[in-house]
């Protein structure tokens, strides 16, 4: 945690026990400086979250606004952009470049406003879950990224890290103005457009560029090959409703069917309840009980497609097997692939989660063919 990050920590912890009010006063009474920032963006960030709508939040935003300190103006201004209706936006986005300018390059690359950069700040304006606005993020990052002055395209560039975490339809939308930064006459947002795009296998495949190869997709798990004896030997001393790895059971159908005893303890594994065991163990079910089990097993599966887990990865290699088999669940698959936000989270780090996501994205996209090609030999089999 850098210093300004603990400061900021302290100021908030402050504004959320005693409120604004307090903090406000105090405001007016510090000289200039970072630590009057960070305030400043506590008080801000408590309207946000707890006093929207308010007098008293609302007369803060505007006193704010036409605060003495740039910064803070400027933190101001994209506070107040959040509450504006989409027909103010372009007047309140004006205020916001005119305090960007003012407060100058520091503001830019972040060095003067405490935690976050502004483009950071700026793109919480649009990552608002109650009201998703993917496309005004796109249209405004994109727009800063072309602007001559260097100070705005670094906000652009931290605005797009934000749209590459947050937003699937990213690299669609904003590639093509991340690759004109790749010739960037100013070193620094050169190489931050080269390592955003770098950062993600979806934006370096739009980009086909040789300065951004395609990072290799993350590696989530590693394959255990298991012979059969030892599978034969480890199921028999198990109990049949314990806990059981799949490659115990795929190692056993490889040669032939199951016992009656393995049947029920792979039965327990995938039919008891919703967990890691039902997911990583559909295929083996599949694999096992063939067609006639497609209507209870498919119903099991969709709820997996975003776990955290990446149990999702498993339910997909299963559907892809099935085949035609698998149609019905088609629509939660189109579902999935259609949102708009990154749906794998919490996994360590913002990059960590992207990476996760594209991997079960592209993996969803290819389950998806499968099943439709399927389908389409089905058919002609039976024309």
């Amino acid at each position: 945690m850098s210093g300004a990050d603990a400061r900021w920590g302290a100021h908030w912890a402050a504004v959320q026990a005693a409120g604004i009010t307090g903090p406000a006063a105090v405001l007016s009474r510090l000289p200039a400086s970072l630590d009057r920032i960070l305030l400043a963006q506590a008080c801000l960030q408590y309207v946000r979250l707890y006093d929207r709508g308010s007098g008293t939040g609302a007369a803060l935003v505007a006193r704010l606004r036409a605060d003495r300190q740039p910064e803070v103006r400027l933190a101001a201004h994209l506070a107040a952009l959040r509450t504006l209706s989409p027909d103010r936006t372009p007047e309140a986005v004006a205020g916001v470049l005119a305090h960007l300018d003012a407060a100058g390059d520091a503001a830019g690359d972040g060095a003067s406003m405490g935690s976050w950069s502004v483009g950071e700040m700026w793109a919480d304006v649009y990552v608002r879950y109650d009201e998703p606005r993917p496309l005004d993020h796109f249209r405004q990052a994109a727009g800063l990224l072309a602007d001559p002055a260097p100070v705005r395209r670094r906000v652009g560039l931290d605005m797009s890290r934000v749209a590459l975490h947050e937003w699937r339809a990213a690299p669609e939308n904003l590639t093509p103005s991340w690759v004109r930064m790749f010739d960037d006459l100013v070193d620094s947002l050169r190489l931050a457009a080269l390592e955003l795009v770098g950062s993600s296998r979806a934006a370096s495949r739009r980009a086909a560029d040789p300065r951004v190869p395609i990072p290799p997709p993350c590696e989530v798990r590693k394959r255990v090959d298991v012979d059969r004896d030892a599978a034969e030997a480890y199921l028999a001393a198990r109990p049949v409703e314990g806990r059981l790895p799949p490659q115990m059971f795929h190692a056993l159908l490889d040669h032939g069917p199951l016992t009656g005893r393995q049947a029920a303890q792979l039965t327990h594994q995938v039919f008891t309840r919703p967990s890691f065991a039902q997911a990583r163990n559909a295929r083996a079910w599949w694999r096992h009980a063939g067609v006639a089990s497609a209507p209870a097993l498919l119903p099991l599966l969709p709820q997996y497609f975003d776990d955290t887990a990446l149990m999702g990865l498993d339910v997909l290699e299963c559907l892809a097997a099935m085949g035609r088999h698998a149609v019905p669940v088609l629509g939660e698959l189109d579902a999935f692939l259609g949102r708009e936000w990154i749906a794998v989270r919490h996994r360590g780090s913002e990059e960590a989660d992207l990476q996760a996501d594209e991997l079960v994205v592209e993996a969803a996209l290819l389950t998806r063919r499968c099943i439709l090609d399927d389908a389409e030999r089905g058919l002609s089999a039976r024309s």
